[in-house]
């Protein structure tokens, strides 16, 4: 939820580089980064020792594949937006809400011995 909070916060209450554009800035980068502290810990726990390395890593970046579609997709969310970069960012932001309610069909790992 914060992630969605501070990207809006930051497409939508900045309209240039100015006195908020940092500040908001460094909030969005700062609370949607935090989860790369979490998974070190939590991916390890999920996988057998033998596919660990493979499965931690395939986890991990599998993300920016996501990231770069959505790259490649900026172009075409300015148009439909009529060139509003803020609603384009702010229509991004929906991805979070697709982990919200992955993350609820994830393992719990707690109490429980990890796999050889």
């Amino acid at each position: 939820m914060g992630s969605i909070a501070s990207v809006l916060l930051f497409y939508q209450g900045n309209s240039g580089y100015g006195t908020f554009f940092l500040p908001t800035a460094y909030l969005a980068g700062a609370i949607t980064a935090a989860f790369y502290g979490f998974f070190p810990l939590y991916l390890p726990e999920l996988f057998p020792t033998v596919v660990r390395a493979t499965a931690q890593g395939f986890s991990y970046n599998f993300g920016r594949v996501i990231a770069a579609i959505g790259g490649l997709q900026t172009a075409n969310l300015i148009s439909f937006f009529d060139g509003s970069f803020a609603m384009t960012g702010s229509s991004m932001a929906v991805i979070y809400l697709f982990g919200i309610v992955i993350i609820w069909f994830g393992s719990e790992t707690q109490s429980k011995e990890l796999v050889n």
